[in-house]
């Protein structure tokens, strides 16, 4: 699993709603806006941001349930990166 439920409650908590997880040589962590576009992620695959994931749970605060599929949602959308 590249996706885990630390990373997506990383993204959660981030202060900046254009944070978003990014892949980069098969790793996942999450970077702010500002640095998307920097020359260190050059290459890397961006997903949903902070705020079109909380646009997407509909929730400030999420349950656990909803963390806990939406890792699987994105972890799921990774795999099928590599296919």
């Amino acid at each position: 699993m590249v996706i885990e439920e630390d990373l997506v409650r990383e993204l959660l908590d981030a202060a900046d709603e254009d944070s978003a997880p990014v892949l980069l040589e098969e790793r996942a962590r999450v970077a702010g806006g500002s640095d998307l576009d920097g020359h260190g992620l050059r290459g890397a695959a961006a997903m949903p941001t902070r705020a079109e994931l909380m646009e997407r749970l509909g929730a400030s605060c999420p349950a656990p349930q909803d963390v806990a599929l939406m890792v699987s949602s994105l972890d799921d959308a990774v795999g099928r990166l590599g296919s």
